[in-house]
Formats: C-alpha cells, sequence, structure tokens
C-alpha cells in the first residue's frame, strides 16, 4: 500500500493564513453587510415596473400643475415666489426645473419622482442589511418595493419620494457617525439632512428624532459634541427659511383646511404607511396593518429582551434610532394638530415609512422556522397584489381633468365666459387644452381668475382672489352662457366663492346643465335649453353624473 504524502504543519500554517488573508480582505473591499446582488438587482427592477406602470394615464391634479408651472418660473419669479407663496420643496423644484428640459408631458414630469421612488428600495435594503444582516435587508427591500402607498408618490409630480430618500440616506450616515466617528462623515450627515429639510420642511422632524436617541442611549452620549456641532450646522443652513416660513404662517397663500385629526384619520395615516393607496376607491388594508403591527411589536419585545441580557448595546440601540424615527414625526404632527392646525395628513407623515418598514423586516427575520418567514412574506406579497390592482385600474380610469378639458372644448360656444372657483384649476385646464388641443383657440372669456397676465407673473395665481359681487353681475348680463368650474368642495374655506357665484347665476338664468368629473362638477348656465347640449348628455357617452336642471 503507498501511504499518502503528508502535508508539512508549516505549509498548512501558511495556507490557512493566506486564506484568512484573503476573507479579510474580501470583507473589506464587500463588506458582510452587503446582500446577494442578483436579489438586490431583481428587487429595483421590480420596483422600476411597478412605479413605471401607467405613470403618465392619469389626470394631474392640482398640486401637480402647481409643481409644473412654478418649476417653469425665470429665477427671479421663483425667488418671489419662494418668498411670499410656496418656500417648501424648493429643492425638488430646482430639480424639476432642470428635468422639464426633456418636456413636460404626465410621464416625463412624473418620471423624476420615479427616479427618486426606485433609488430609495436599493438604499433602504443596504441600510436595513447594515442594521440587521442580508436577509433583513432584503425582507426591508421587498416590502418598500410592493407599498401600494410608496407608489403613488413615486408617480406624482411632488418631492415626497425625494424626501423619503434623503432621509433614509441621512438616518444611513448617521447610524455611521454614531459606530465611527469621522469629520467627514457628519459633514455629509449633515448635507444630506440639509438636502432633505429644502425637500419637504417636515424632514427636521427626523433630525429631531436623531437628537433624541443621541441623548437617550449611553453608547451613543459619547457623541453629543459631534451632534451639536451638525444640529448647528444644519440650523444654520436653513436659517433662509424662515422668514418666508414666519410669513406663511401668518398670511398663508393656501387655505389649509382639509387636514382633520381624529382617531380615524390617525388609523388612516398608519394604514397608508403600510400600504394602503391614498385615492377614493382605495380598499382597506386591515390585514395588513396588522401584521405591520404584530411584526414590530416582535421587534420590540425582542430589544427589550436583548436590552436586559446585553445592556445598552450598539443593536439595541439602532433598533431605538428606528423608533424614534418613526414615532417622532407622527407625534409632532399630531401635537401641532391638535394645538394649533389640524394637519395630520398621510402623505406629511411618509417620512415615518422607512423605520416602520425596517421594524417590520426585522420582525420577519425574527422568525427562525423557514417556513413561517416564507409564508409571512408570502401573504405580504398576495396582500400587496390585492391592493395593487384596484390602485391601477384607478389610475386608468381618473381622468379627471382631462375629461372637464375635453368636454369643455366639445360644448363651448362664442361668447361664453367661465369662472373656476379654484383659481389655480384654470392651469390644469389650460394645460390639457394646449398639450390635446394645441390646434384649438379657445372662444371662453375666463371672467375668475383673472389669467390675463397668464404665467409671468406668480403673483397672479392666488388661490382665493378677490370676486366683488358687481364682477359676477357684470359677467351675468353680458354673456349668453356662464361654465362654473367648481373644484375641491370638499374645502371650507374654498367653497363659499362658488356657492356665491352659482347662487347669483342660478337667479339669473333658468337653465344649468351639470356634470361631474371626479372631484369636478362643471356647471353650464344658459338663458335657453340648448339641444346640441342635451343631445350630447342624453347620448352614448352620457354619464349616471350628468343633469339638465330647468328653473
Amino acid at each position: 500500500m503507498t501511504k499518502k504524502k503528508s502535508v508539512p504543519q508549516s505549509n498548512k500554517s501558511a495556507f490557512s493564513s493566506t486564506i484568512n488573508a484573503a476573507v479579510r480582505a474580501s470583507e473589506r473591499i464587500l463588506p458582510q453587510a452587503q446582500p446577494s446582488k442578483l436579489s438586490l438587482i431583481a428587487i429595483t427592477v421590480a420596483a422600476l415596473m411597478l412605479r413605471l406602470c401607467f405613470v403618465g394615464t392619469t389626470s394631474l391634479w392640482i398640486d401637480e400643475i402647481w409643481s409644473i408651472r412654478i418649476s417653469h418660473l425665470p429665477w427671479n419669479s421663483y425667488i418671489w415666489s419662494i418668498l411670499h407663496q410656496d418656500p417648501n420643496m424648493i429643492l425638488y423644484y430646482c430639480m424639476l426645473h432642470v428635468w422639464m428640459k426633456m418636456g413636460d408631458s404626465e410621464a416625463i414630469v412624473r418620471g423624476l419622482s420615479v427616479l427618486w421612488g426606485v433609488a430609495t428600495v436599493p438604499v433602504l435594503a443596504l441600510f436595513g442589511t447594515k442594521l440587521f444582516g442580508k436577509r433583513a435587508g432584503l425582507i426591508a427591500g421587498l416590502l418598500l418595493t410592493l407599498n401600494v402607498f410608496h407608489i403613488q408618490y413615486s408617480q406624482e409630480a411632488r418631492a415626497y419620494s425625494l424626501v423619503v430618500l434623503l432621509v433614509s440616506l441621512s438616518s444611513w450616515c448617521f447610524v455611521c457617525c454614531i459606530e465611527s466617528p469621522r469629520w467627514y462623515k457628519w459633514a455629509a450627515y449633515s448635507l444630506l439632512s440639509v438636502l432633505a429639510i429644502y425637500s419637504h420642511l417636515f424632514a427636521v422632524f427626523v433630525v429631531i428624532s436623531h437628537v433624541l436617541s443621541v441623548l437617550c442611549m449611553k453608547s451613543a452620549r459619547q457623541a453629543w459634541k459631534p451632534m451639536a456641532a451638525a444640529t448647528l450646522g444644519i440650523g444654520i443652513c436653513v436659517a433662509p427659511l424662515a422668514v418666508p416660513w414666519y410669513t406663511v404662517m401668518h398670511t398663508p397663500f393656501v387655505p389649509f383646511d382639509w387636514g382633520k385629526c381624529d382617531v380615524q384619520e390617525f388609523i388612516n395615516v398608519l394604514s397608508s404607511l403600510a400600504g394602503k393607496g391614498e385615492y377614493s376607491t382605495s380598499p382597506g388594508n386591515k390585514l395588513m396593518l396588522a401584521m405591520y403591527c404584530v411584526l414590530c411589536c416582535a421587534t420590540c419585545w425582542s430589544t427589550y429582551r436583548l436590552w436586559r441580557r446585553s445592556g445598552d448595546s450598539r443593536e439595541c440601540w439602532t433598533r431605538i434610532v428606528l423608533a424614534w424615527w418613526f414615532v417622532v414625526p407622527i407625534a409632532i404632527v399630531l401635537f401641532i394638530s391638535l394645538t394649533i392646525q389640524p394637519m395630520l395628513v398621510n402623505r406629511y407623515c411618509l417620512i415615518s415609512m422607512p423605520p416602520l418598514i425596517l421594524l417590520a423586516a426585522k420582525g420577519i427575520d425574527l422568525i427562525e422556522q423557514r417556513m413561517v418567514r416564507t409564508a409571512v412574506i408570502a401573504v405580504f406579497m398576495i396582500l400587496a397584489a390585492m391592493g395593487m390592482a384596484p390602485y391601477y385600474q384607478h389610475r386608468v380610469a381618473w381622468s379627471e381633468w382631462k375629461s372637464v378639458t375635453d368636454y369643455i372644448v366639445e360644448n363651448e360656444q362664442p361668447g361664453d365666459a367661465a369662472f373656476f372657483s379654484v383659481a389655480p384649476s384654470w392651469m390644469l385646464f389650460d394645460y390639457y387644452q394646449q398639450r390635446y388641443h394645441p390646434a384649438f383657440h379657445s372662444k371662453i372669456e375666463i371672467a375668475y381668475p383673472r389669467v390675463a397676465q397668464g404665467y409671468d407673473d406668480p403673483a397672479t395665481w392666488e388661490f382665493k382672489p378677490t370676486l366683488h359681487n358687481d364682477e359676477i353681475e357684470s359677467i351675468a348680463h353680458s354673456h349668453s352662457r356662464v361654465w362654473v368650474i367648481r373644484y375641491h368642495d370638499q374645502w371650507p374655506s374654498l367653497k363659499p366663492v362658488a356657492d356665491r357665484i352659482t347662487g347669483f347665476l342660478s337667479k339669473v338664468y333658468p337653465v344649468v346643465e351639470m356634470r361631474r368629473f371626479g372631484y369636478v362638477t362643471v356647471l353650464v348656465y344658459s338663458g335657453r335649453e340648448n339641444p346640441l347640449a342635451m343631445q350630447s348628455l342624453q347620448g352614448r357617452n352620457a354619464a349616471p353624473e350628468t343633469a339638465i336642471v330647468s328653473r
């Protein structure tokens, strides 16, 4: 028998040391916290597809047309608007100004929000991987990918997807600063926080949550000095916003009276963060909300046990950071709503979505049985799919201002006049007229608001310009037909304007033709019945919400 050659002990030790050195080198190049690249790419591609789906089909609404028009302004007019009208979302408007060099169609304008929404998915996955490991990170990325509420605001021409991305990056950088403080990390944290606040003012609540997490945990108190310096730098950088915000708070440009503050609205906010879409026909997702609550409670219980066992450890502190991040913004908004002004609006609380998802992902990761863990993820995917189907159906069917514009263009007559009860809503009509009827020259006289100066002067973009009774009377006696376009009658401060216009016109004109398109009600007042309009309303395109009323 031949004997196997034995490997010298020195060669064994040299081989093992070489392997260990290679492993250490690979860990430095590819940190252990990095998830599977293929899985992360697949989740990101899925997020992109879900956020691009039907992105250009839904009609713009008033906040989106405001984003478009204000981003079209020259810089001097934009600065005036910041100082007197809207000091929020400054960074987003600047980005959109450049982005719209490619065009201003619905799909292109919303594409900027899609970009930031998709970018948030890998960021949250990598952040979750750093905090809790690869599996929890990928689960967090998957939950955000399937969240209908995040999909919705990644498909709107507003700054919400951008601010969610920036507060996620800021919080990630904050954790890195506490674990291994370096001046450049603190500088990056300060920069990201400032950008987040310039994207949406409520991002300052996330910075407050970071400060509280430092003060409340012993393991992080050694960082209070650089944290104080970073907070001071952030305060100095955002100080220019103080003057316009003070002006807007005392003389608000937009009447804010759609906020609510009750138990039902609070539950609605939590349901939205758990994945319930914000649209009129949105189904409830009580089971999804219940699952998020159970998983977050499991994470909190695990954190408590960890704290009892190991004290103020790094893992315990990172979970506390997420808890503060979730609770503080909602608590501050709730406090403002109870004491000053109702502002409990679900989209304003989107900055609390990333920590909620990370805590739920950790709760799923705590499940030891693989089959049970897989089943929980499968239930999340099924519930998300059940919520996506009606959401995408809504996007396809909701053609509110497109339909309003088509209806007016098809039925207007020479000598008509029009009142838009919410003054900036005429921008939506003008947008769709120019986009889908470029060769059509409208003969309607816009009686309210007065739009002779067009888009050049933002000072004429008031939500409630002064309207005197003699102006209504003059229009009524000088035009054979008058259109009234009522929009968002559920806003208490805007409804009286519409009621005053329609109340006066109903005394002058014996016939009113009415049709509803979503939140828009179109009324046509005339001195005689219009056979052409009657025929169009009673034909094959007639809708149940159409009516002809003789007075």
